[in-house]
């Protein structure tokens, strides 16, 4: 099922690829041990689809549970670090840039450890990093001059903009 799950993610088809999903994950996790590869690979394909419908706290519920699965079948592997990168990922469209930073740096950490230095995986997720770093630095710019802007118009006496 988890296969068929991935066809229609591939397909854009998240509502039907999240059917195969979710029917597939109670029937790993009746038919094998507690944490499994297999249970993590489908809890981290639903967290996907959860990204794809922008439902990020959903996407995180599932990406973290198939981390710590992940962490304790095999800390030093591809798939942790992948994980690692989804999470990030999640955090990428909620603005939220230094746990960003933070879960993509850790993925790249995982990532050198265990992949050849110029693997898409890793030139991808270096590029993640500076992007989000470049972002944050955009947003805390105009926060600085909005903040200018504030300081400027207090001085002035112009305290409308209080008024909402």
């Amino acid at each position: 099922m988890n296969s068929m799950g991935v066809v229609f993610y591939e397909k854009k088809k998240y509502n039907t690829a999240l059917v195969y999903f979710s029917a597939a994950l109670p029937l790993l996790e009746k038919h094998y041990p507690a944490n499994n590869r297999q249970t993590a690979h489908t809890l981290n394909n639903i967290g996907l689809v959860y990204i794809e419908k922008k439902d990020y706290d959903l996407a995180l519920e599932y990406l973290v549970k198939a981390y710590h699965m992940r962490e304790v079948l095999h800390a030093h592997h591809p798939d942790t670090a992948a994980s690692l990168n989804n999470t990030g990922m999640v955090h990428h469209h909620q603005h939220r840039y230094s746990a960003v930073i933070d879960y993509y740096t850790r993925a790249m950490n995982l990532y050198v450890k265990t992949l050849p230095t110029r693997h898409p995986d890793v030139v991808q997720t270096e590029d993640n990093i500076k992007l989000a770093e470049s972002q944050w630095r955009n947003e805390e710019g105009v926060m600085v001059q909005i903040l200018d802007v504030v300081d400027v118009m207090v001085v002035n006496g112009n305290l409308d903009f209080l008024d909402f």
